[in-house]
């Protein structure tokens, strides 16, 4: 005979544990991919700006995904959650980039996220995805510059962000797959994930 009270609690288990893998892949990788997208930040301030860096972005999201969800929990479902969770972290870090970086929110008045938010406002509702040639005078030289609007500017991030994302993911199977035909698959249950790689404390009697 089936008990219910015990098919209820086991299913509630196999629900809370979809739930908290979800969790940890969404968690991880957006945490990996902000780590990856903010060492664009130091780049651009000894350096130079440019959005091809944001594919640090993708790569680190996709290392802490590995590295934190076991192979046993992984689905190709989680792409997305590694889509959205890059895609998150690729806008705050553009966002702080404006705020710390541009010359024309650092040296205005106010609070500077103030100044950033009123900034994408203003733009986003003035140009939209439209890009704009202005003509800048400097000591005498008119020159032309590009004026890119901010929702282009966090698309192409995004886009370089995602080909970091591909990359990593091509490079993990093209390894995997070499590795794999010199010394033949892996145990099953194995992995090269945090939980598999852990210290298990033994229970004290």
């Amino acid at each position: 005979m089936v008990d219910p009270t015990k098919l209820n609690q086991d299913k509630n288990r196999k629900k809370k544990t979809k739930e908290h893998i979800t969790l940890n892949v969404f968690l991880f990788s957006f945490i990996g991919a902000l780590a990856g997208s903010a060492v664009t930040i130091l780049i651009h301030y000894f350096f130079v700006r440019s959005s091809i860096f944001f594919f640090l972005g993708g790569m680190g999201a996709y290392a802490l995904y590995l590295y934190f969800v076991e192979e046993c929990d992984r689905k190709k479902s989680h792409i997305i959650l590694l889509f959205l969770s890059t895609l998150l972290a690729t806008i705050i870090v553009t966002f702080f980039d404006f705020m710390l970086l541009d010359p024309s929110i650092t040296n205005a008045e106010g609070n500077s996220f103030a100044v950033t938010f009123q900034m994408y406002i203003d733009n986003i509702s003035t140009n939209f995805f439209s890009n704009t040639v202005d003509r800048v005078t400097i000591e005498g030289n008119t020159t032309e510059a590009m004026n890119f609007s901010v929702l282009f500017i966090n698309t192409v991030n995004y886009f370089f962000a995602l080909i970091g994302l591909f990359f990593s993911w091509l490079f993990v199977k093209i390894a995997t797959s070499k590795h794999e035909k010199k010394y033949g698959k892996a145990a099953p249950g194995t992995s090269y994930g945090y939980a598999s790689r852990k210290k298990k404390t033994k229970k004290r009697k």
